[in-house]
């Protein structure tokens, strides 16, 4: 038995699926689901087998005679050991988007207000001071797939020697490196240390600074290669990659979501 992800087990029992289904094919059900995934009729075995869900009372267990927690453990390990970074990147994207972090497939909350406002607003702040000079340029909800993850920033800003860009001159679809500087502002239902891990990661390869913003506490975490990361508050100028000509406070960027 695996070990438990307690949400992830909730999540599963919420709709387990019609318990016939899985004692006719049990044995098979790897291969199967398998062979659902090549097919592109699904792109996980989570997201297979909650096709098939539909709600059961907890309470009948019993009657299904079978054990409901190892179902909840098999669908995880299977979730959690099934495709490769490149065959992630072969299956059709999901909305909102999907992250995959060293095999574990976690797909992001929706954008609510906050977060699209800080988002926006940020990108338009530094496009604005870089762009047409070709300096660098900011990214809303990137996919930036290297090492052993595929994870999709909030914002990424490249500086303009580093776009991939094709023969042609435009942008590429994909990006196959991390981005010179990473933003990501913490949404209610996410995990801040699975966030805050993917900005580690990317400075890890190579990236020159990070940013983690707090709307409820009204904090920016700063991250900078080989320092302890600085937390930003009030009235302190935020450090940006040292080519863009732009100076922000942290209560300029919160400001940003007064809008009357």
């Amino acid at each position: 038995m695996v070990d438990r992800d307690i949400d992830t087990t909730i999540d599963i029992l919420k709709f387990a699926p019609a318990m016939n289904v899985f004692l006719a094919i049990s044995e098979n059900l790897p291969a199967y689901i398998e062979v659902e995934i090549q097919a592109g009729d699904c792109t996980s075995a989570v997201e297979y087998l909650l096709d098939l869900c539909g709600a059961i009372d907890y309470n009948q267990e019993n009657a299904w005679g079978i054990d409901i927690l190892q179902l909840a453990d098999m669908t995880i390990a299977l979730n959690q050991t099934k495709l490769t970074l490149e065959e992630f990147l072969q299956q059709p994207e999901t909305e909102p988007a999907s992250e995959y972090i060293e095999g574990e497939i976690i797909q992001k909350p929706l954008p609510k207000g906050r977060h699209s406002r800080l988002q926006g607003k940020l990108c338009d702040a530094v496009n604005r001071v870089s762009e047409s000079d070709r300096i660098a340029y900011a990214f809303p909800e990137l996919r930036c797939s290297f090492g052993n993850r595929a994870i999709v920033a909030d914002i990424a800003v490249f500086l303009w020697a580093q776009i991939p860009f094709t023969e042609t001159g435009e942008v590429p679809d994909r990006f196959n490196l991390p981005p010179n500087w990473i933003v990501e502002i913490l949404s209610p239902e996410q995990q801040p240390n699975k966030v805050i891990g993917n900005i580690l990661y990317c400075l890890n390869f190579g990236s020159r600074l990070g940013w983690f913003l707090d709307p409820d506490d009204r904090s920016i975490l700063v991250f900078l290669p080989e320092q302890q990361p600085r937390l930003y508050l009030g009235n302190e100028v935020l450090p940006v990659l040292e080519s863009i000509p732009l100076q922000l406070t942290v209560e300029q960027v919160y400001g940003w979501l007064k809008m009357q």
